[in-house]
């Protein structure tokens, strides 16, 4: 069973031109269980937009 979850997610937007934009994400992830069982994430992202 778990006792926590929590994540922490940060992002960058650069806009590139009007219309497009550059992005990146990083987001750290921990989970606790009721026992000693502990699991952590690091996850790092990148795309872009477009709009019109």
């Amino acid at each position: 069973m778990v006792r926590r979850n929590q994540s922490e997610v940060g992002a960058i937007y650069y806009n590139l031109t009007d219309w497009f934009t550059i992005v990146g994400e990083y987001a750290h992830t921990e989970s606790d269980s009721h026992s000693i069982a502990h699991e952590s994430d690091h996850t790092m992202s990148a795309g872009a937009m477009m709009t019109f």
